[in-house]
């Protein structure tokens, strides 16, 4: 999960290698950050950090309704107007944002 440098908290293990701006390793994957590793990211300018987040700390959403689908999907519709939405791939972006659209519309 991709936080800002202002939400990551010492305790917290990388999930992907963390390079300066000149492509020095700073931090390797898999490392537990502490408090210097932060001072340390903020002295080179590391805006964002990718961490890993435990299975049993993200909460599933329930599921969307049919009731918030409809609703979510002719939000979207103008923005689809001109998309081919019987294409495969156009259709699957299109429930995906719909579904977004619902659980962000809770």
């Amino acid at each position: 999960m991709l936080l800002s440098l202002d939400e990551v908290k010492a305790g917290m293990t990388v999930a992907s290698e963390i390079r300066s701006t000149h492509g020095v390793t700073l931090i390797p994957k898999g490392a537990e950050l502490s408090e210097r590793h932060l001072v340390l990211l903020e002295r080179s300018g590391i805006a964002h950090v990718d961490v890993e987040v435990p299975a049993d700390a993200v909460a599933a959403a329930p599921p969307v309704s049919p009731e918030e689908l409809a609703a979510a999907e002719a939000r979207l519709e103008p923005r689809f107007a001109k998309a081919d939405r019987a294409h495969p791939v156009l259709a699957t972006v299109f429930r995906h944002c719909a579904v977004r659209d619902a659980e962000a519309a809770r």
